[in-house]
């Protein structure tokens, strides 16, 4: 239905050059509303990279969020999001990419701490 377009929608949007980030959270906040919670933590990682990528900082290509944050304290070593987040978001994240048993299922909780994590990651490299 509605969502479902909206997700299109904000798909369109996040797949532009230059990415908005507003679009990603805003597309994190559908994902979690439709319990695709690995989706929105792609999100997450797609706006840390983003930040990465405008600072001209270019990790290794990783999907660990744990790695990607180490980066962004390069930047701003007073970044507030901890790196237990990070690792919080890697538990569940990482093994949604990749073929085998999942050991745990993704909760309406994991979706909004990556969220807040999204939202914080946002105000530090925009500078809000």
């Amino acid at each position: 239905g509605d969502e479902d377009a909206a997700i299109d929608y904000y798909m369109q949007i996040a797949s532009m050059e230059p990415v908005y980030v507003n679009a990603l959270i805003n597309l994190a906040v559908l994902y979690e509303d439709s319990e695709k919670f690995n989706r929105a933590a792609q999100c997450v990682e797609k706006i840390l990279k983003g930040f990465l990528a405008g600072a001209e900082v270019l990790p290794e290509k990783t999907h660990s969020l744990r790695k990607l944050l180490a980066h962004a304290r390069q930047l701003d070593p007073d970044c507030p999001v901890a790196n237990a987040d990070a690792i919080q978001l890697d538990a569940f994240y990482i093994p949604s990419r990749y073929p085998g048993p999942i050991e745990r299922e993704f909760t309406q909780e994991d979706a909004e701490n990556a969220l807040e994590i999204a939202r914080r990651l946002v105000a530090v490299f925009s500078g809000e």
